[in-house]
């Protein structure tokens, strides 16, 4: 299997370890196309260590289309569903052999009773994009609050300090018990894998 098929979720609570991880999966992919809601002011800048930072869809997908082949390392800071499905025609127009890192999967695929836009697109890319040579790293501060798809599609969960109840019913699927009750006092920086499962 190509790395960039791979499709993995880290989930946790903020400032436990995440974006941390994430950093350390992608650092030497040399194509990676990033996603990020958070858009405000007090975003943060530069965290993943992204090249090119893009505020608008059609400029970030007319980069990545330019980049055919090429390494690639841009980010798209938007909170717009329909902009993901834009990052998703472009990578295949460049020609796929991409890992699309996804902050905050929730905005992309939430659970039922919200439904965004890009669930069709983010869907595909989590289900179908590995035979396309397209993987995704996705994180989540709610388990709970990410679709099913996600978990199901995922060939590992790393799961970093949570507490709600409802977000360790979420991971029940990927962790034992004893897991799952070591995971609600997991100090910063240390997680679970479902693949030592």
């Amino acid at each position: 299997m190509h790395r960039e098929s791979i499709v993995r979720g880290i989930v946790g609570l903020r400032r436990f370890g995440k974006s941390t991880r994430l950093r350390e999966l992608i650092r030497y992919e040399p194509r990676v196309i990033g996603w990020d809601p958070r858009v405000g002011p007090d975003a943060p800048r530069g965290q993943l260590g992204f090249d090119h930072r893009f505020y608008s869809a059609r400029e970030c997908g007319a980069f990545i289309r330019r980049m055919r082949g090429l390494p690639l390392r841009c980010a798209l800071h938007s909170d717009d569903p329909h902009d993901f499905a834009e990052l998703l025609h472009a990578a295949h127009d460049s020609g796929g052999n991409v890992i699309f890192a996804v902050d905050e999967a929730s905005t992309l695929c939430p659970r039922s009773g919200r439904v965004a836009v890009a669930d069709e697109s983010f869907a595909w890319v989590i289900s179908q994009g590995r035979h396309h040579r397209m993987g995704v790293i996705w994180t989540a501060q709610r388990p709970a609050q990410v679709d099913v798809l996600c978990f199901g599609q995922s060939e590992v969960i790393e799961s970093f300090r949570i507490r709600a109840r409802s977000d360790l019913e979420a991971l029940a699927g990927n962790f034992d018990r004893d897991q799952l009750k070591a995971i609600r006092h997991l100090p910063p920086f240390d997680f679970y894998s479902s693949e030592e499962n």
